[in-house]
């Protein structure tokens, strides 16, 4: 549930629907330029999200989310095959 369109140096609004309550995360939006490497390819303009906890998330057109990072710096989840 995120928002479009973002600009670099903006922020959204991620919105997490739970069971008991739904909260809203304001995000920054580090990068709408970005190129990024996965198993899957090299992805251009590539909308980099950072979480206020310090985790991130990689969105490129056509194709999603291709990168999650934790908030440890490590990859959790990266496309590694595009079909």
């Amino acid at each position: 549930s995120l928002s479009y369109p973002m600009k670099q140096g903006g922020t959204i609004h991620d919105t997490h629907y739970g069971i008991e309550q739904n909260t809203i995360t304001k995000v920054l939006v580090k990068s709408t330029a970005a190129t990024v490497k996965t198993a899957a390819g090299t992805f251009e303009n590539v909308i980099v999200l950072n979480y206020p906890n310090g985790a991130q998330l990689y969105l490129a057109k056509d194709y999603g989310v291709i990168k999650i990072v934790n908030t440890a710096g490590k990859t959790t989840a990266e496309l590694v095959y595009v079909k």
